[in-house]
């Protein structure tokens, strides 16, 4: 019997990730599935998988409840996701966004009692760049809003 059910989807249950883009692009791949979009593999293939992913585990001597870290993985996995048909629309992760995700994880080993207040060097240009995106998304939200108001 298979214990797939094609309906139901659980999104956030990683850890060590980074958080809401992680969360965004299974939001959409799901959001995807749900509306016929994007299809998932047959369920003799999604259980084979399963069960490959299991035994790895075993063999590493992992302990179950380390089946959702995501540590070390993470990248991998969300390209698989946003590589799969129906997502060809949905971008991935931005490289700054990796790259500064990367550094905190060192950060906080580094200085695990003040890594939230401490901003070393070498982020401030991801800091910027975000900044910079940011500001770009504000004016392009700005700008619909203002055409909008012309339309009406």
């Amino acid at each position: 019997m298979s214990f797939f059910r094609r309906s139901l989807s659980f999104i956030g249950l990683g850890f060590r990730i980074l958080p809401f883009p992680f969360f965004e692009i299974q939001a959409k791949w799901v959001a995807r599935l749900l509306m016929g979009r994007a299809a998932l593999p047959g369920s003799r293939v999604m259980e084979e998988r399963a069960l490959a992913f299991q035994r790895k585990f075993e063999k590493a001597g992992e302990r179950i409840e380390m089946t959702h870290c995501m540590e070390g993985i993470q990248w991998e996995y969300l390209d698989r996701i946003v590589a799969q048909e129906g997502m060809e629309d949905c971008a991935g992760l931005q490289d700054w966004k990796i790259q500064l995700y990367e550094l905190n994880r060192r950060k906080k080993a580094l200085h695990p009692t003040q890594y939230r207040d401490l901003v070393l060097d070498e982020e401030w240009p991801f800091i910027d760049q975000g900044r910079e995106e940011l500001e770009g998304l504000l004016a392009k939200a700005e700008a619909e809003r203002a055409a909008e108001s012309l339309s009406l």
